[in-house]
């Protein structure tokens, strides 16, 4: 998702201004109107957006930290009969360098919910990622395209 876009943006900014042992914190908005997603059995657009905030730490020893949190706020979907769904979640995301290479995780959730059925069909993925080597991705998901 977007969401992507602004972290990276935001990191470069606070990578740009941080000092030893400083923090940094970048607040963000981003729009999801007009995002898309192909589900089992529906394909929904989403209109509102995303609120989060973005943490960067260089530690003493001059090593980075990154925290990236973000929510829906009143998120809707509609799915093509014009049904409308309540979309929440969140995701988060920490990388953490250390002597011996980066750590890094990566958790979403995100729910399209209607009144009366619950949860109709979710996006759920967890990625873990030890520098050296390969991510380890966990999905359990009913949405496999993003369009």
């Amino acid at each position: 998702m977007r969401t992507f876009r602004a972290f990276a943006v935001a990191a470069a900014i606070l990578v740009a201004t941080a000092t030893p042992a400083s923090a940094a914190a970048e607040h963000f908005t981003d729009n999801l109107t007009g995002e898309v997603f192909s589900c089992s059995g529906h394909t929904y657009t989403l209109q509102g957006e995303i609120s989060g905030v973005f943490l960067f730490f260089l530690d003493a020893q001059g090593r980075h930290h990154f925290t990236l949190v973000s929510t829906t706020s009143s998120v809707t979907a509609t799915d093509e009969n014009g049904v409308v769904y309540n979309f929440t979640g969140a995701e988060a995301f920490h990388h953490q360098q250390t002597p011996f290479g980066t750590v890094g995780h990566f958790t979403l959730e995100h729910n399209f919910v209607t009144k009366g059925e619950g949860s109709v069909d979710q996006i759920r993925v967890v990625e873990q990622h030890l520098s050296p080597g390969e991510p380890t991705t966990h999905v359990t998901t009913t949405c496999f395209d993003i369009v």
